[in-house]
């Protein structure tokens, strides 16, 4: 249920930079609203539960270990003028606070619209990115759970029990050696937001691959299979000393934002910075014309 969605906001927001811009209609007057219906008992398996909290104990990121997480990421969306970045915390329930940081040319340029994109970005990383930042035990008592198994293959199938939870309905097979190895699903779609509506009524599939770092793993790259096309991830990681591997470069290539590179930075871990994840000066290119000194030119043959 996961790729790391540090991304989640970097990748909505160049998205919806990509996609029509939508109109400034208002809102309209909400109807009288019913009190809810009395909330159900949530149901749930020994064999699913196992599955599920074997999967987190396999990952190094994300990890129940740490009771709170802060980073930072930032990526160069031209659409957008410049430089995104994005901050992030995630507490021991699961909760996922975020804060975007736009570049002036953007706050001029979207006026009005971009408290509607960033609020979009939020919703994405609250639904659909949430589970890429919280592991996958927190997650999973936002659904029904049942298990089935498939030959050496553990089925987990899921149906959403708390309103914002990822999907409506998904099933996650789980291989032999428990790593997740693809989710198949519906999602919970938003009807209030354009870039989730483009899931609506569709299927997703996700695919995972992972490498063995000590006795645990970390996800190299995913796969996701969407109508709007095939988006394909990649990750790198930082190697602190005397922590475990942490996400440091996001590389995303997707049919509607086309490349990007997000670089995530400044790890704060239950309250203390991780020394090795700062943020590292970038080469600016040099600008035409500019240069060192002369070339000389190239030896007679």
């Amino acid at each position: 249920m996961r790729t790391t969605s540090l991304a989640a906001a970097l990748v909505v927001l160049a998205a919806a930079a990509a996609a029509p811009a939508q109109d400034g209609a208002k809102p309209k007057s909400a109807d009288p609203v019913a009190p809810p219906a009395p909330k159900k008992e949530r149901k749930t398996s020994p064999e699913a539960e196992a599955a599920v909290q074997k999967y987190a104990s396999l990952l190094h990121f994300p990890s129940s270990v740490w009771k709170s997480m802060q980073m930072s990421a930032h990526a160069d969306v031209p659409q957008f003028g410049g430089e995104i970045g994005c901050s992030l915390s995630v507490k021991e329930t699961g909760e996922v606070g975020i804060e975007v940081q736009m570049p002036e040319a953007s706050r001029r340029q979207y006026g009005d619209q971009l408290a509607g994109i960033q609020a979009a970005a939020r919703n994405m990383v609250d639904k659909q990115f949430k589970p890429f930042l919280v592991p996958a035990d927190v997650m999973a008592k936002q659904y029904d759970l049942s298990a089935r198994k498939d030959k050496d293959k553990t089925v987990v199938d899921v149906v959403r029990y708390a309103d914002k939870a990822a999907w409506d309905k998904a099933s996650l097979t789980f291989a032999a050696d428990g790593l997740l190895e693809k989710v198949v699903g519906m999602p919970n779609i938003d009807p209030n937001d354009p870039m989730s509506a483009m899931d609506a009524g569709a299927e997703v599939e996700m695919t995972f691959q992972y490498k063995k770092r000590g006795e645990r793993s970390t996800i190299e790259s995913a796969k996701v299979v969407r109508p709007v096309g095939e988006t394909t991830v990649k990750l790198a990681y930082f190697e602190p000393q005397g922590s475990a591997p942490l996400p440091k470069q996001i590389d995303i290539d997707d049919p509607i934002i086309g490349q990007l590179s997000i670089l995530v930075h400044d790890y704060v871990l239950d309250g203390k910075k991780v020394a090795g994840t700062e943020r590292k000066d970038e080469p600016k290119p040099a600008a035409p014309g500019a240069g060192g000194p002369p070339q000389k030119p190239p030896a007679p043959k």
